[in-house]
């Protein structure tokens, strides 16, 4: 599913969980690794060479990174609600790792980095506990405008349960100490499955 505006901007809806995991992986990647987001998916982009022909090829824009806006902001809110911070910490710090890659892969785009850097403020003042205001929750008009009112906290809940993000957390931990491409493809497979659920539920509505 996927929306285009007047600047050429696609916003891809995306699930927030899945979104901040993807974000968490990204970590581990190699420095200029990218983000790649077409339809409902997140991939990683570590082939530098086939960069340029590939977003050539499939229209893909570093401004696809805009639809990282309303699902971050939506695993926030969803986190906040249920007091979760401690519970996905090692989630969020790694996220904004990632997000702090972006930002160097980004360094010249003063308008990217600056989105960026907002949605690492964000998290970080989850982790901080600090009191989050109400614009901190607002995305941009041509963003809201895209998502189903159905996509909220509930539909997060029902996919996600609390054993779920006790073995990611344990398995990112683990990879923390110890990296093993055999635990990434694990969480990748969870990841997979969670995403196949998100898109027949959005699908139906």
């Amino acid at each position: 599913m996927e929306f285009k505006q007047d600047q050429e901007i696609f916003i891809y809806i995306l699930e927030p969980i899945y979104t901040i995991i993807k974000l968490a992986l990204l970590s581990f990647k190699n420095k200029n690794t990218k983000l790649c987001i077409f339809s409902n998916n997140i991939t990683f982009r570590e082939d530098q060479n086939a960069t340029w022909f590939r977003r050539w090829l499939y229209g893909e824009s570093r401004y696809d990174l805009k639809s990282l806006n309303k699902p971050i902001i939506l695993a926030v809110r969803y986190i906040l609600k249920n007091q979760y911070t401690k519970k996905y910490e090692i989630i969020l710090k790694l996220a904004i790792k990632g997000l702090l890659k972006l930002t160097e892969i980004y360094q010249q785009d003063n308008t990217l980095c600056i989105f960026l850097h907002r949605m690492i403020d964000l998290i970080q003042n989850l982790l901080l506990n600090n009191n989050i205001s109400h614009s901190n929750f607002i995305c941009d008009d041509y963003i809201e405008n895209k998502y189903n009112p159905k996509i909220n906290l509930n539909l997060i809940n029902d996919l996600w349960s609390f054993d779920d993000i006790s073995n990611i957390t344990n398995t990112l931990n683990t990879m923390v100490k110890d990296y093993s491409i055999n635990l990434e493809i694990y969480i990748e497979d969870m990841l997979i499955r969670k995403n196949t659920l998100f898109k027949k539920k959005i699908n139906d509505f």
